[in-house]
């Protein structure tokens, strides 16, 4: 008869003990991130396939074609979904700031170009701020021609510069 009452009991031990949840421990300072990364990284992958882990944080790019048209920095309606998915990532990033630097291709004169590349990630700032992100953790930059990724002597070298580069800074 003990014996019947004592294997109840047990069972009842063990199945409580495999039950119970860990005790999660998150040292001071450290970063956890819902997709496993310390930075999100593959959250933003997700959405820009182009971004990459860089010293600064995480960087990505936006077409200038697909942002805005031509010798223009007015929004386009493809621009702003584009920019509303970049901003459901920066409210994940919880207090990180970003900095948006705008690059065009090397036709034209240069003076013109750093002064449309200023204005368009203005644009980008402005859309992000509208949307909810607080300016205080914005900061731009207008580079122009100056940070080529591709040649500019071709059709295709030069679509590839003209974009907007938004890092998530650490």
């Amino acid at each position: 008869m003990k014996k019947l009452l004592i294997l109840p009991l047990l069972a009842s031990i063990f199945s409580f003990n495999a039950c119970k949840q860990q005790q999660l421990t998150i040292l001071p300072g450290a970063v956890v991130s819902k997709d496993g990364t310390d930075d999100g990284l593959k959250n933003v992958k997700h959405e820009f396939n182009d971004a990459t882990r860089t010293d600064e944080g995480i960087k990505f790019s936006l077409s200038s074609d697909v942002l805005f048209p031509s010798n223009s920095s007015y929004l386009t309606e493809k621009a702003k979904v584009e920019l509303n998915k970049v901003i459901k990532l920066l409210k994940e990033q919880k207090g990180k700031k970003i900095r948006i630097d705008g690059h065009t291709d090397a036709t034209g004169e240069e003076k013109y170009n750093i002064w449309l590349s200023e204005k368009r990630a203005a644009s980008v700032q402005k859309f992000l701020e509208d949307g909810g992100f607080p300016s205080s953790r914005i900061s731009t930059n207008g580079l122009g021609p100056n940070k080529p990724i591709a040649d500019n002597k071709t059709a295709e070298g030069r679509q590839k510069n003209r974009r907007v580069e938004i890092v998530i800074l650490k």
